[in-house]
């Protein structure tokens, strides 16, 4: 094997090093351009990200809700609340037709439309009336709200009449836009 020259060599490691060193700063450049990219990204302002296509697809959804609400009836959007006290009360008349209903007029407190509601029920099973006063509860839109109830024991064993009083409540539509 011919030796080399310690010239050479020398030269062979120092290229070596000088290649891995300058490796190591284009991957260190690399990273720190990136880095900065990013940090810019997170300091834009708001409006930059606010591109034509989005305000154009904005203004189109509102432009449709206006003339929605154009083509609504007035009273569909003003009666709204009435209607759906008066859709649940006739579900509840279906509901309980062995019960004797009680409904005063429609009222309206600050925000909401209310409707007192009186229901007794006649010799009726404990776990039935709980049956009962849970499904009055579980109501959400409108909703029941019990402000008294009553038991008084009935002929037979294991049956109550129970009166219910409580009101429906609803929040008011707002008025339509004119």
């Amino acid at each position: 094997m011919p030796e080399t020259n310690p010239l050479e060599r020398a030269l062979r490691r120092k290229l070596v090093l000088f290649l891995v060193l300058g490796g190591g700063c284009v991957i260190a450049l690399a990273a720190g351009l990136l880095l900065r990219k990013y940090s810019d990204s997170l300091r834009m302002p708001k409006a930059k990200f606010e591109s034509r296509a989005m305000q154009t697809t904005v203004n189109d959804m509102e432009t449709s809700l206006l003339r929605l609400r154009e083509l609504l009836p007035i009273q569909l959007t003003v009666r709204a609340g009435e209607e759906r006290i008066y859709a649940l009360l006739d579900a509840l008349r279906v509901r309980y037709r062995s019960a004797d209903m009680k409904v005063e007029a429609l009222q309206v407190r600050g925000d909401e439309l209310v409707m007192p509601v009186q229901i007794n029920f006649k010799e009726i099973t404990y776990s039935a009336l709980a049956q009962e006063v849970g499904y009055l509860q579980s109501l959400r839109f409108p909703f029941f709200e019990i402000t008294e109830l009553t038991l008084v024991g009935g002929r037979s064993s294991g049956l109550v009449s129970c009166g219910v009083n409580g009101s429906l409540h609803i929040f008011k539509p707002p008025a339509p836009a004119k």
